[in-house]
Parts: structure tokens; C-alpha cells; sequence
């Protein structure tokens, strides 16, 4: 089994940027492939316009609740402010908690939604509603609130060499309008143990994975040209 890296924190997402730089993959993942088993790669790289250059993601149903967790990286080289973006989802029925690495001063959706620089916003075809939110660390967040009061949270993280993420409220945005409508009935789902693509050397050693990883509950169709 291996080990969660998405749902245990945000430390080892730290780590494995800083790996990255060593990883020698030369090219996007194809724009057919799916991310997440909520969208595709073409359909990421449309709303940061940036190509995607690796992702990883896991989901379980064991416990009395769903959780999912999907980590996105942007193509290194590249021009563009986003260095990647995580998804996050954890089914606590009427448990309206908040977890988000650097909203320090709020941790429930009605404590986010207050605060004076939070901007709300809902989706067309979604039930719920949300808010984007600036960080001190120059990151954006977005909270997505379920009729149910369970939520998702996507996190946008700037690259090193970017202040600020000029547009990053519009980005968390467009993000959670591509997970939102999937993600619970996803993490409702069977359970996948953490797996990651492109499946091969370079992405396991950024990952710090030695056994391959788990097999995609779906498997991966051929990389459109």
C-alpha cells in the first residue's frame, strides 16, 4: 500500500516541488488524459494556461465519510504564475470545517465567507456556494460549500519566483467549477490507493515512490496526439 501523501498535509507537497527540479520529463501530459477522475489535462491547462506536467491523487470510502485528495503540478519551464494546485474533499456531514495551509483565521465556511477580503461566487449547474480567498503566502484558496455543509477546498500555489498571483481568484475559481460538480460522488466511490502520471521513472522518483504505485481504478487511454 502506499503511503498518502495527499491527505496527510501540505508538507510533503513542499517536499516534492523542491524535488522537481530534478525530474527530466520533457513533455505535457496529453490534453485527453484524465485528472483525477474528475477532468481532463486539456481542460486544466484551459483555465490556467499553463500545460500540466505531472498529477497525483488518491480517494477512500472506508471510513464513515469519503475523502479525496488530487495534487496538479504546472509544466516547469514554462511561462505562467501557478505552480500547481491541490483538491481536497472530506465528507463530514454537517461538519462545515475548513482546512486550508495559511487561512489562519477561519476555520469553518461561515468564518471564511466573513471575512473582508473573501469574495463569494457560485456555478452554474453546481448546488452551493463558495468564496476565493488571497493568503499571506501569496497563494489563493477557494471553499466550496455542498447543500450538505461538506466541503471541498482547492489551494493554488504561486512559483517561487511570483510575489503574487495576479488572477489567482479567477483561477480558484475556475478550478472548482472543473472539480465541484465530480468530486463526492468520486470519493463516494471505490476506493483508489495514491497513484500518479505520467506513470514512469522520473515521476516516481519526484513523488518518492518505490514500489510504482497503485493501478488506476480506470485505466489510462492512449495519449492523444
Amino acid at each position: 500500500m502506499v503511503t498518502s501523501l495527499l491527505l496527510a498535509g501540505c508538507s510533503t507537497i513542499s517536499s516534492i516541488q523542491s524535488a522537481q527540479v530534478s525530474a527530466s520529463s520533457t513533455a505535457a501530459v496529453a490534453a485527453n488524459i484524465p485528472v483525477c477522475e474528475a477532468t481532463t489535462a486539456g481542460a486544466v491547462e484551459e483555465k490556467l494556461g499553463q500545460q500540466v506536467e505531472l498529477f497525483f491523487y488518491e480517494h477512500n470510502n472506508e471510513f464513515s465519510w469519503g475523502s479525496y485528495g488530487c495534487y496538479v503540478s504546472s509544466f516547469i519551464g514554462q511561462k505562467g504564475e501557478v505552480d500547481g494546485f491541490q483538491v481536497k474533499y472530506q465528507q463530514k456531514k454537517a461538519l462545515d470545517e475548513v482546512d486550508v495551509p495559511a487561512l489562519y483565521d477561519a476555520h469553518t465556511y461561515a468564518e471564511a465567507a466573513a471575512l473582508e477580503r473573501a469574495t463569494r461566487f457560485t456555478l452554474d449547474g453546481v448546488t452551493g456556494e463558495g468564496v476565493t480567498i488571497p493568503l499571506e503566502t501569496g497563494n489563493w484558496a477557494a471553499v466550496w460549500r455542498y447543500p450538505d455543509t461538506t466541503i471541498l477546498t482547492v489551494l493554488i500555489k504561486r512559483k517561487s519566483d511570483v510575489e503574487k498571483i495576479a488572477n489567482g481568484g479567477s483561477i480558484a475559481k475556475s478550478i472548482t467549477e472543473l472539480f465541484a460538480p465530480h468530486v463526492p460522488q468520486v470519493a463516494a466511490g471505490p476506493t483508489q490507493e495514491l497513484t500518479f502520471y505520467p506513470q514512469n521513472e522520473d515521476t516516481a522518483r519526484v513523488l518518492g515512490i518505490h514500489d510504482g504505485g497503485a493501478t488506476p481504478l480506470k485505466p489510462w487511454p492512449s495519449p492523444s496526439p
